[in-house]
């Protein structure tokens, strides 16, 4: 099916809508003792078809997480900002004026998650997909940098342009040099080169037309991890499948049908008990020893490595 090519902001607005639509918000359970439910299937959803395909996989996956994040799927404070007092500020170098003492006068663009956080991390020995994690990280760093600056009441002519031009310089290198272990930094680069582009225009908005907004910084500093989950069923002998709660939504997106384990091939079976490399929210489903099929949503945010989730039937 072709469709006229729609601008980025309409290909977002469409996805979203669709996902909107799709009604699939429900609270998420204590991973501890998580009651299952019956896993229904929504209908497919039709991404239309552009000219670039890049383009398009990097536009449904920034929707998604847009659709998490209005959902309350993505991790708690993920698009909240990092403040600065008076004296944090003047540790960075950075001159704030006259800021009052005890008073938040800056904020760091910089934030510790990425959107790859949200993709399952593959087996040891198996080859991740390289492209689908940094158009995540991209997606996800600018939206939250737009969800930063609206907050902080930088007008949209400050920072846009800069975001546009980021978002193509990515689609760009992925095209002519697709990201791989062995050029990981020239990826970095661009994202430093995204934080200086900017600090330079929103400075600029700042000194020439509002010194009370809040100042800009380029701190940083990360820390994050997956862990390893036992799983188990009650009654025993269940199969327990998993999917995160991002490429469920992605595949509705895409037009798959989410809950079909073969065509959304992101599902993934806890190995001799044991599910590894899990963060955030997930999907699950369990097939019982009686044929019966049951699923619902889970958290692993507050869990513990080796920690056991216990499935069980109601």
């Amino acid at each position: 099916m072709e469709i006229a090519t729609p601008t980025l902001h309409g290909i977002v607005a469409t996805c979203l809508a669709l996902l909107m639509a799709a009604g699939c918000s429900e609270p998420v359970p204590s991973p501890h003792d998580v009651a299952p439910v019956e896993a229904s299937a929504p209908a497919a959803r039709i991404l239309p078809v552009g000219t670039d395909p890049l383009r398009m996989r990097y536009d449904a996956i920034r929707a998604t997480f847009s659709a998490m994040q209005s959902r309350g799927e993505l991790a708690p404070g993920a698009f909240e900002p990092i403040l600065f007092a008076a004296d944090e500020v003047s540790q960075l170098g950075a001159d704030v004026g006259s800021c009052p003492a005890g008073k938040h006068c800056a904020f760091d663009l910089v934030d510790c998650t990425s959107g790859a956080d949200y993709l399952p991390q593959p087996a040891e020995g198996v080859p991740g997909d390289e492209v689908e994690s940094q158009l995540a990280a991209t997606a996800f760093a600018v939206l939250r940098l737009e969800h930063l600056l609206r907050g902080q009441r930088y007008p949209d002519a400050s920072w846009r342009p800069v975001l546009e031009r980021h978002e193509q310089a990515v689609l760009d290198k992925i095209r002519s040099d697709p990201p791989r272990p062995d050029n990981f930094e020239a990826y970095s680069d661009l994202d430093i080169g995204l934080q200086q582009s900017l600090l330079a225009s929103l400075r600029a908005h700042r000194e020439q037309s509002d010194p009370s907004l809040l100042l800009p910084v380029a701190e940083g500093g990360c820390g994050a991890g997956e862990l390893g989950i036992l799983v188990a069923t009650e009654p025993a002998g269940g199969v327990a499948e998993f999917i995160p709660v991002f490429h469920y939504r992605l595949c509705g997106v895409r037009g798959v049908d989410p809950d079909d384990t073969r065509a959304c091939d992101h599902w993934r079976e806890a190995a001799d008990g044991m599910l590894f490399d899990v963060a955030g929210d997930y999907r699950y489903r369990v097939r019982w020893p009686d044929g019966h099929v049951s699923g619902g949503k889970l958290s692993f945010i507050n869990l513990e490595e080796g920690q056991t989730v216990t499935l069980r039937r109601r």
